[in-house]
């Protein structure tokens, strides 16, 4: 089985793909909407499973962001 880092990109690849930057999120309007992407952030620089994880556990958590 092919490791996380080996199929995935980092989380600053993302944000770059999807053109959001952290510090520019405190800015975003209405609340609601600026809360949903921190969530998106939170997910995508900080979630990582752990090397025990099944498949249905590594898939969930990157369903979460989407």
């Amino acid at each position: 089985m092919e490791k996380e880092e080996d199929i995935l990109p980092s989380g600053k690849t993302i944000l770059a793909e999807l053109e959001i930057e952290q510090l520019t999120v405190r800015n975003i309007k209405p609340r609601s909407k600026r809360t949903h992407y921190r969530a998106i952030l939170n997910w995508i620089v900080y979630y990582r499973t752990s090397s025990s994880s099944s498949n249905i556990g590594y898939v969930k958590g990157l369903l979460e962001i989407f």
